[in-house]
């Protein structure tokens, strides 16, 4: 089974945050449903303090650790630095959008 990681908008507002967990969720529900094992990040520390750089770190190696990234919504600092991780690391993306695929790297 191959390992998708999640990349997606977070910060913002309570309101913004909560809006972005829910939005990713369903990304993360549709890819479950494709067949693979899904990392969504906004599931796993769900509002936890932004300062707390630990568990972005973290993230970072299970980029490294991810067959494939979907990237959905507009693209954030903090996503661009996932999916450059991701590239150095050798770990193709794709930009998934309302549950389609628009765009993909050749890894």
């Amino acid at each position: 089974m191959k390992v998708a990681f999640i990349c997606a908008p977070y910060r913002g507002s309570l309101f913004t945050r909560l809006r972005n967990i829910w939005r990713a969720r369903k990304v993360a529900q549709f890819y479950w449903k494709q067949g693979y094992a899904v990392i969504c990040p906004h599931m796993n520390s769900a509002l936890f303090k932004e300062e707390d750089g630990h568990f972005l770190e973290g993230y970072r190696e299970l980029v490294k650790r991810s067959d494939v990234i979907f990237v959905a919504g507009g693209l954030t600092k903090g996503m661009q630095e996932e999916v450059i991780h991701g590239i150095r690391n050798g770990v193709p993306w794709e930009i998934s959008v309302s549950y389609g695929i628009l765009g993909r790297s050749d890894g």
